[in-house]
């Protein structure tokens, strides 16, 4: 974010990453036969889900954070996050959370499944799996999301589930290959 803001509401961040820092070159020679100093390597990439470093404002309600991957610092995120309530973020080093966080799941898995179309959606979703901690722990922000992702009705359960994902305990999965939660 760079001086804007960014508003995250029931969205899910998870499996970005940034990449590693590239190598300086090796230097040369001038016209006068003298060596030129090597170039300067790169900075490693920071803030993997949502980077904040500047003066730009990032506010969060029921959004999944979680899973991401950095190269330097905050593989989650980095800088300063607003919070609105009913957020899941992984791993907050690197980041400050300010705002409504009493609600917040902070250093706690998400328990995604893979990016994949989830019927009836035609778009890729990662699934809550039966047992994340997202389930039911939302507010719909504050009833102005009505739907998940795929336009399943919110809420399935006692409340709304965090992220772009509502999961239904009536679904049936069946996993044909191993499936390791994203964390």
């Amino acid at each position: 974010v760079a001086d804007g803001t960014l508003v995250l509401n029931n969205d899910t961040v998870s499996r970005n990453r940034t990449g590693s820092a590239g190598v300086g070159g090796p230097g040369g020679s001038n016209a006068n036969g003298t060596s030129a100093p090597p170039g300067n390597s790169g900075v490693p990439g920071m803030g993997g889900g949502i980077a904040n470093p500047s003066a730009g404002t990032v506010e969060t309600q029921d959004a999944i954070i979680a899973g991401n991957r950095a190269a330097g610092f905050g593989p989650d995120c980095l800088g300063v996050v607003h919070s609105n309530g009913h957020n899941l973020i992984r791993t907050s080093s690197g980041c400050t959370i300010v705002g409504a966080t009493a609600t917040d799941l902070i250093g706690v898995g998400a328990l995604l499944g893979p990016l994949q179309v989830n019927p009836p959606g035609t778009t890729a979703t990662h699934a809550l799996l039966f047992s994340s901690p997202a389930i039911d722990a939302g507010a719909c922000s504050n009833g102005l999301v009505t739907t998940d992702q795929r336009g399943v009705p919110r809420a399935q359960g006692s409340a709304c589930d965090i992220g772009a994902y509502e999961y239904d305990s009536t679904e049936v999965w069946l996993w044909f290959f191993p499936v390791t939660p994203i964390d």
